[in-house]
């Protein structure tokens, strides 16, 4: 189920369930509010199967994917390849491990094969190469699960999104609104920056969820 829905939107705007003449132009923006947040968040409201790539990635370290969370009941693959030129096409397999499925932090455990394989790039000591194979391109295969239900959803994210879709919605019809509430918060717009549509109390809550593909070491 969406993050933001029609129905709750509608609650926000304090527009009757039986009126459903702007139902349209509402749905427009309700679906580009969530959108964004998908694509900030990493977050699917259904499971969606993804092909991800990375650079430089090294065995032994953690990773964040780009979406979340994981289906770790479904099959999880990982594949590196020695250098990233459009002639090589030699894949090895690597063995995944998903630390934290609901976060999509994962670690590249090493090659399915060790002993008949090595590092693509070794370090500069020999006696260090079993510890720090990086691969220059790494593919990730894998599906998230989908977000059944609005329980499923943290309850900030869901209200700063329907708050978000109905000042949209609002400031599309008067082109001046100066201001809105989220909860015991309020906030004036008259010196929001020019073209930016997201009020900073609704973007701070976003950005608490957004994720970052970031190297990391527990």
């Amino acid at each position: 189920m969406a993050l933001v829905t029609l129905a709750n939107t509608k609650g926000k705007l304090e527009i009757p369930t039986a009126d459903i003449s702007e139902d349209g132009a509402i749905q427009l923006v309700v679906d580009a509010v969530n959108q964004f947040i998908y694509d900030r968040t990493g977050y699917d409201d259904v499971a969606t199967a993804h092909t991800e790539y990375f650079e430089n990635q090294q065995i032994g370290r953690a990773y964040e994917l780009a979406h979340r969370p994981v289906d770790t009941a479904l099959t999880i693959t990982a594949q590196g390849r020695p250098h990233s030129g459009v002639s090589s096409q030699s894949w090895s397999d690597l063995v995944p491990d998903v630390v934290d499925p609901d976060q999509g932090r994962v670690y590249l455990l090493g090659v399915s094969n060790f002993f008949q394989s090595f590092p693509p790039i070794e370090p500069p000591n020999p006696i260090f190469r079993w510890q720090q194979p990086i691969w220059p391109v790494v593919k990730w295969v894998y599906t998230t699960k989908a977000k059944a239900g609005l329980a499923a959803w943290p309850a900030d994210l869901i209200d700063a999104g329907t708050h978000w879709a109905s000042f949209l919605y609002r400031q599309g019809l008067t082109s001046h609104l100066s201001s809105a509430s989220l909860g015991p918060i309020s906030e004036s717009y008259a010196g929001r920056g020019e073209g930016d549509p997201i009020p900073t109390v609704i973007r701070s809550i976003i950005d608490r969820y957004s994720i970052k593909k970031v190297q990391w070491t527990p």
